[in-house]
């Protein structure tokens, strides 16, 4: 992919092959398929671009939300910021080179420093009310988004190992194997007492926590984004999916009509919204009904639409074309 070297960090990780026992299986089960169209209506009431929030630096990246602030990662600055949404200031801001994703889990912000293929990637802590950097924790060739899962924040290292860090402790803990492609899309979610990990050329991986057991789904390719009411979600470039996040069956299949890539997925209780790139690299975000699969709205406002975020009646994206961070709403169906 002829993309910048930290927008291809975000979801693309790399690995080398890892050897595990697996199973394979097809997702089987009751899919409900639905092809993505495009109408138009009256546009009264629906969202709408609400702020422009330029936080400094470029390559806006990973995003997420706490109990009272949107956080948002400058890649070229090293910075996470913290946005208040009341106002759409920045109202902190903290160094962390090499920062590429984050998460929010009960009172604080953990953040992804990438390894770009060394071992000298690893996860930082920050406490979310005060916007205090507490914990620095070395943890390898880290990539793509972190997930929490029985009280256990989990990571995707680009060698090909899924790797556990205890916060009660803020040490490594288990660790499995799991094969990705280094030259593709990968993530992991956490969803059904599992992790579910995949890359776009790769099945999608159950891996059993306790025991690293890997059972394999065909879901057509793409990668998990977000799990949602037992549902987890993922998509290829040209298809969003939804799979059991117990069984592995899927669920859903939409279509994405002239999408050749996609960057980030949130879903909310209907709707879906879906960073895409069309045809000549061109951003867009598009927000989609997941029952009918008709595009509700669609916006090109952001160049490279690098992640999603349902927060504070609103739709937060990072674009990482630039340092925006890009505002839309009202939206309250999440």
């Amino acid at each position: 992919m002829a993309l910048l070297a930290a927008v291809v960090a975000l979801v693309a990780c790399s690995s080398n092959s890892a050897t595990s026992d697996t199973q394979s299986t097809a997702a089987a089960g009751t899919t409900t398929t639905t092809a993505s169209t495009v109408t138009t209506s009256d546009t009264a009431g629906q969202p709408a671009v609400q702020e422009i929030i330029d936080v400094g630096g470029g390559q806006l990246l990973g995003m997420a939300a706490s109990e009272d602030a949107v956080w948002a990662i400058s890649f070229d600055n090293g910075t996470l910021v913290k946005i208040d949404p009341s106002t759409n200031d920045v109202s902190a801001s903290v160094r962390i080179s090499q920062a590429g994703s984050v998460l929010s889990n009960d009172g604080d912000v953990w953040v992804a420093r990438y390894g770009f293929g060394t071992s000298g990637g690893g996860i930082d802590r920050v406490d979310a009310a005060s916007a205090a950097k507490v914990a620095s924790i070395a943890a390898g060739d880290v990539c793509c988004d972190l997930t929490f899962g029985d009280d256990l924040l989990w990571l995707l290292d680009a060698g090909g190992t899924l790797r556990s860090i205890d916060p009660s402790s803020n040490t490594i803990g288990s660790e499995f194997p799991v094969t990705v492609d280094r030259n593709a899309h990968s993530n992991v979610v956490y969803g059904g007492g599992y992790l579910w990990a995949s890359s776009d050329t790769t099945p999608l991986h159950r891996i059993d926590r306790q025991t690293g057991q890997i059972v394999d789904f065909d879901v057509g390719g793409g990668v998990p984004f977000v799990e949602r009411d037992g549902l987890v979600w993922g998509a290829s470039p040209t298809a969003v999916w939804a799979v059991d996040a117990e069984t592995g069956a899927v669920q859903r299949h939409i279509d994405l009509q002239r999408s050749i890539e996609v960057l980030s997925l949130d879903v909310a209780t209907s709707t879906i919204w879906v960073g895409v790139r069309r045809p000549g690299r061109v951003g867009e975000v598009r927000h989609i009904d997941i029952d009918t699969g008709e595009v509700l709205d669609q916006f090109d406002d952001v160049d490279i639409p690098a992640h999603i975020v349902l927060a504070f009646d609103s739709v937060w994206v990072t674009d990482s074309g630039s340092s925006n961070v890009v505002r839309i709403g009202p939206f309250t169906d999440t």
